[in-house]
């Protein structure tokens, strides 16, 4: 006589949703390393550090940093 369980049994490798979600994390980790790496970082926290009057020396406002020390990745 064969016997059937009706218990099921969790299966041990993570979900779909768990590996999809790990993969993007690590992704993100990624960019950020690489981010981090390229040396715009420490520029952005220089810029961030000088008063409004050297920014404006320089011709930069203080909401246009970002977009200044990323300025070869857009088009004007």
């Amino acid at each position: 006589m064969t016997f059937i369980s009706p218990s099921i049994v969790p299966s041990s490798s993570p979900s779909l949703v768990a590996r999809l979600s790990a993969f993007f994390d690590r992704l993100v980790a990624l960019g950020e390393a690489n981010y981090q790496a390229s040396g715009r970082a420490k520029r952005i926290a220089k810029l961030e550090a000088l008063s409004d009057a050297e920014l404006a020396k320089l011709g930069i406002s203080r909401d246009m940093i970002v977009y200044h020390v990323f300025r070869d990745c857009f088009a004007y």
